[in-house]
């Protein structure tokens, strides 16, 4: 049992690690299933799948054609 708990505190410490109690309590509320139960290791997951669409969309939008960037 104390190894689940462990495992438990470690998604939970990465998740404040990476994000900010903002985007975590904003994931938490929009995933019905998990504010009954919070599993830190889905939190984790749709966290760092938001992330990750997000840093997508802002590097296609850097590829656009005639980008130029700060020069």
């Amino acid at each position: 049992m104390a190894k689940v708990s462990k495992e438990k505190s470690i998604w939970r410490q990465l998740c404040r690690f990476h994000w900010t109690p903002a985007q975590i309590e904003y994931i938490i509320q929009l995933h019905r299933e998990l504010r009954v139960q919070k599993n830190w290791q889905q939190v984790y997951d749709r966290l760092r799948r938001a992330h990750i669409t997000i840093q997508v969309h802002l590097w296609c939008n850097h590829l656009e054609p005639g980008y130029h960037g700060d020069m």
